[in-house]
């Protein structure tokens, strides 16, 4: 594996680098029994929760200051 520096050109081939590396990850998750995407989908999940909350948050903390929504 070759280290690019930032802002430097992109081999040619980097995006089927990076394909073929993904393939190798998934592989090797369904070898061991890991059922990694069950494990991307539940902590995609969590995360939105987490950002929904904040946002609900956000809008409660400004409601309780007596802040209004625009337009209104």
């Amino acid at each position: 594996m070759t280290a690019v520096s930032p802002g430097g050109p992109v081999p040619a081939d980097a995006e089927k680098n990076v394909r073929v590396q993904h393939r190798r990850l998934r592989d090797a998750a369904a070898r061991r029994g890991v059922p990694l995407a069950t494990i991307l989908v539940a902590v995609a999940v969590v995360v939105i929760t987490y950002l929904a909350g904040k946002r609900d948050d956000h809008v409660g903390a400004s409601r309780r200051r007596g802040d209004r929504a625009p337009g209104r």
